[in-house]
């Protein structure tokens, strides 16, 4: 059985090496998800820093082009 397996191994190297890739690749992409997912479940809804602040400085809402 083990011969079997490793005739076909032989044979079909370039498939082998796709799926290993595949894989590895998917892993990572499952790690990084799991990451994130891990980093947002504990913060807070909104940042403490900008609940109250003392000054808000806002620039003006409109933009004039001159040409020529």
């Amino acid at each position: 059985m083990i011969a079997l397996a490793w005739h076909t191994t032989r044979a079909r190297a370039a498939s082998l090496a796709g799926s290993f890739i595949a894989v590895a690749l998917g892993v990572s992409l499952l790690a990084a998800m799991a990451l994130i997912l891990a980093s947002s479940v504990g913060a807070p809804s909104h940042p403490r820093w900008f609940s109250k602040p003392d000054v808000v400085v806002a620039g003006a809402n409109s933009i004039s082009i001159t040409t020529g």
